[in-house]
């Protein structure tokens, strides 16, 4: 049966020493990726912090990375050719293919981002707890069925 009332600090101690592991202080990335990946995986790590990602999202941000890392060799591949569309057959097959390798890759790394919640259309940065907002808000001047830009 629960406790009612105010909890002692025994009871919270308690709670918090069962909540689980703690986070840890460093995400080391997986073997799976290479020299490039590993340093997009530190990139994102640094930037979030290993808190705000949790044992189960390792697999999305393994997969966030490769793509980047794809995408980037795909694009410099693209800089590498002519510019303009090419006119022979053979020209057209390879832009054509790397174009939309690019866009596949560029889709992906846009979902991942967003299930991982480090792209800023996933955390709605227009409404962000600014000063300004906040004192706009409070003065009943922004409501909260209005659009904020």
């Amino acid at each position: 049966m629960r406790q009612r009332g105010r909890k002692t600090p025994d009871t919270l101690a308690g709670l918090a020493a069962e909540s689980g592991d703690p986070k840890p202080a460093h995400l080391d990335p997986p073997d799976c990726l290479d020299k490039r990946g590993v340093a997009e995986w530190h990139a994102i790590v640094a930037r979030f912090g290993p808190s705000a990602f949790p044992h189960e999202t390792h697999a999305l941000l393994v997969s966030m990375c490769g793509a980047i890392v794809t995408l980037n060799d795909v694009s410099l591949e693209i800089a590498a050719l002519e510019p303009g569309i090419p006119i022979d057959r053979s020209g057209w097959n390879k832009f054509r293919h790397l174009i939309r390798l690019r866009g596949q890759l560029a889709t992906q790394v846009a979902m991942l981002g967003t299930k991982l919640r480090i792209l800023p259309q996933s955390r709605d940065v227009r409404r962000s707890k600014t000063a300004d907002f906040e004192q706009l808000q409070e003065a009943g001047e922004i409501k909260p069925w209005h659009d904020v830009n």
